[in-house]
């Protein structure tokens, strides 16, 4: 038999709940990562317990970003109990707190250990963790109470600059003697003349929503920096300034929270060696570090970045470049948040290959056994910059986990505009499927707004008739779609927006169809166990029968393709440059 040890901490989400800037929540994220990091530290001291899950080297290069995750697993039995007020020390002296006590009980340290009995290739590790997840979300669901003194020395740390600076410091490197943490370069170009300003500081969403563009005064910039109506000066100045480069996605931020499909089912399998759990945790802490990078360069903010979660800001148009050719030759365009995604999938590449060379196996939900193939899934939500944030964080919580990762397949991504004029659209799809052809759409959607409203407006007018070939195995569609085009939409095949919307519709068809005779199976078998039933609400939509609902239910499977579809076309165009309005 051997030992196996466990620590989760907490209150995380109820922590990021309590926040409503961007400096704040980063602040929050880095203060449990430290946390972390004082917990491994002191285990590290304790002879006879070794960590094999986060493998994260201490004393590493600052990158601006906690690579702690929420917990840690150890082979051997710690007590943890009696290091408490030792980690917690540690913890204040760090971060200056020793002469505030009162934050102590704020924090919900749980610790767990199992006795495991290796198989007889000396597997454990596995069986361990499998055993330790499960305690441990068990622990979770018991809410400690914490006083209201606790709670207020930690609003004061991740809330009041001079106590926040001091996570600063740790987070990130220093250059001549100055912090480094949020310096961002403003360019922009008027009248082939280059302007640029360098800031030190995030201090707003104003400043990641523009984080490419420049003021024309810096001293005014400065006036106003602390000031609550920066964002409202900014984007006055910016747009009297220059109203042909100022866009309406400039007025609005990208809220991204990722995490990896299937991690749990390979940490979990029998067949992984004690010995790969640990290569597999040190590629997520290079994944970590290198996706933060990314995420930076581009023009945002990573808040967290542990193990395979991600949660980070950003722009809806980023700093970083793309290439691409047209019409035999090339162009340089700025990424767009759906590139940035695409960026961050190559780094987590090794992973992927890493557990893809072990040959896990594991079985589906139609107990078909398929192989194990680690990917990411994103719920992006972006609003205006107004927006509540707590708000946009809960939206982007659930769009990964309570629509991206029910998408069959995993590797998905599921996004919101929401607009400040109280319009939304939103979809998801799985990458390998829909993600190429998407692009294609985004990059030829820099056409009059009235050609994608004439295009937009042409399908949703004709959808019923467009849904007479959406079966199965009908591969006709590709003729029909052409021929709906040339007669409703004087289509040319030299017009690249018109041909990228038939792409994307005609790829549609080629997905959704699957899908929905496995959904309509579902129904009728509900209709035949009489699990469908007729509500009140039903009768007031004009549905008296238990026939009449399933029709509708079938016919709701296919509304929401073309719901999808009109969702891309209008994002794809906010994405690409709508105009700015008064919202």
């Amino acid at each position: 038999m051997k030992k196996y040890t466990a620590i989760n901490i907490g209150p995380i989400l109820r922590t990021f709940d309590m926040v409503r800037k961007p400096r704040d929540i980063w602040a929050a994220s880095y203060m449990f990562s430290h946390l972390m990091e004082c917990i491994v530290d002191e285990i590290n001291k304790t002879e006879g317990i070794d960590v094999f899950s986060p493998v994260v080297k201490l004393g590493e290069e600052k990158i601006g970003v906690g690579l702690f995750p929420d917990r840690v697993y150890c082979k051997g039995e710690w007590d943890f109990q009696t290091k408490r007020e030792s980690i917690l020390n540690t913890f204040a002296k760090n971060l200056g707190m020793e002469n505030d006590a009162d934050f102590k009980d704020y924090f919900n340290i749980m610790c767990a250990t199992v006795d495991v009995e290796e198989d007889k290739e000396g597997y454990s590790e596995t069986k361990a963790i499998t055993e330790l997840n499960h305690l441990l979300d068990c622990m979770e669901l018991d809410r400690c109470a914490t006083s209201g003194k606790s709670i207020d020395a930690i609003w004061n740390l991740i809330t009041i600059e001079n106590k926040r600076k001091v996570l600063y410091e740790k987070a990130f490197q220093k250059e001549n003697g100055k912090d480094k943490f949020g310096k961002v370069s403003f360019t922009i170009k008027k009248d082939e003349a280059e302007r640029k300003i360098e800031t030190s500081g995030y201090v707003s969403l104003a400043k990641y929503a523009s984080a490419h563009l420049s003021t024309i005064d810096k001293n005014k910039w400065d006036e106003v920096q602390d000031n609550s109506e920066l964002e409202d000066v900014l984007y006055k100045e910016l747009k009297d300034s220059f109203p042909n480069d100022i866009k309406s996605f400039h007025k609005y931020i990208c809220v991204v929270q990722a995490d990896g499909d299937n991690m749990g089912k390979t940490f979990s399998h029998e067949k992984l060696a004690d010995t790969e759990t640990s290569v597999i945790s040190g590629k997520l802490v290079e994944f970590g570090k290198n996706a933060s990078a990314m995420i930076y360069e581009y023009g945002g903010l990573p808040i967290y970045a542990g193990g395979d979660d991600l949660l980070f800001l950003a722009p809806v148009v980023g700093k970083t470049k793309k290439i691409i050719k047209t019409n035999d030759k090339e162009e340089d365009f700025n990424k767009n948040i759906f590139d940035l995604l695409k960026d961050i999938d190559a780094c987590f590449k090794p992973v992927k290959e890493c557990v893809e060379g072990k040959h896990l196996k594991t079985k589906n939900s139609k107990n078909e056994e398929i192989e194990i193939s680690p990917s990411m899934s994103y719920g992006v939500s972006i609003t205006y910059y107004k927006f509540p944030l707590y708000e946009a964080l809960a939206s982007a919580r659930h769009l990964l986990f309570g629509v991206a990762k029910n998408v069959d397949g995993k590797n998905a991504i599921a996004w919101r505009l929401q607009k400040n004029s109280g319009s939304s659209f939103e979809g998801a799809f799985t990458k390998d499927q829909l993600l190429g052809i998407y692009e294609n759409v985004i990059q030829n959607s820099s056409v009059k707004d009235t050609i994608i409203a004439a295009v937009s407006h042409k399908i949703r007018e004709n959808q019923q008739m467009l849904q007479l070939w959406l079966k199965n195995g009908d591969k006709s569609y590709t003729q029909r779609n052409l021929n709906f085009f040339k007669k409703y939409m004087d289509y040319d095949e030299k017009n690249p927006y018109k041909k990228s919307i038939i792409e994307l519709l005609n790829k549609m068809y080629e997905v959704y169809p699957p899908l929905f005779d496995g959904k309509e199976k579902e129904i009728e078998e509900k209709v035949t166990k009489k699990e469908i039933k007729v509500l009140q609400t039903d009768k007031a939509q004009g549905i008296f029968t238990v026939e009449q609902k399933r029709d509708a239910l079938k016919q709701a499977l296919r509304d929401d393709m073309f719901k999808m579809v009109y969702s891309m076309i209008r994002t794809a165009k906010f994405i690409n440059g709508e105009e700015v309005i008064d919202e």
